[in-house]
């Protein structure tokens, strides 16, 4: 729950500030956190189902639904990264003006990473103590987010030195991340 809400709060922070500036690379980003407002949510009840013991109608127990709630945020993770890329594209190929660069994104991002950090630790933690795969692909999931904060960040800084494509290609990066994290939560838990 603390991972849902932490997640809204950086929705909120990374597209507010990414449509007051203009930055696609934090509008990407809010896009991608959007998602994790979901994938918390869905893993959320994942977890507590997967917990149940055996009954009747499931006489080996539930431990799989964390394998489809897994399965379920690689979908979301695949469409925001799919939208991303899309727009991205469009704005490398009209040549889109670059965002304006304001402190605030630096701290945008610097917020962004320090709960990522967090949320990756503790899910990490908790995976190996209870043995969870959706708490295991939630850890994944917020270590992707800090490399896409750390590509947008990369990017705003082009843009500050002169490069005013930085952002447009560092969103195009972070549907990449999305992409690569997409894709190994379908391999492993498709497996399972």
């Amino acid at each position: 729950l603390v991972s849902v809400a932490a997640a809204a709060l950086l929705v909120s922070l990374k597209l507010g500030v990414g449509v007051l500036t203009g930055s696609l690379g934090l509008i990407s980003s809010g896009i991608e956190s959007s998602g994790d407002v979901i994938a918390a949510t869905l893993t959320f009840f994942a977890v507590r189902l997967g917990g149940r013991p055996a009954d009747p109608e499931h006489p080996y127990g539930h431990r799989r639904a964390e394998n489809l709630g897994a399965l379920g945020e690689a979908a979301i993770l695949l469409a925001g990264g799919v939208l991303v890329a899309v727009d991205a594209i469009a704005h490398l190929a009209r040549g889109a003006k670059a965002p304006d660069i304001h402190w605030y994104q630096f701290a945008v991002i610097a917020v962004a990473l320090i709960v990522d950090l967090s949320r990756t630790m503790i899910s990490v933690r908790s995976a190996r103590r209870y043995g969870s795969a959706a708490l295991r692909s939630n850890a994944f999931h917020f270590a992707g987010d800090m490399a896409g904060s750390l590509t947008v960040l990369v990017g705003l800084l082009l843009v500050h030195a002169g490069f005013m494509q930085g952002d447009s290609i560092a969103a195009l990066l972070v549907a990449a991340i999305i992409g690569a994290a997409a894709a190994r939560l379908v391999v492993e838990n498709a497996n399972i």
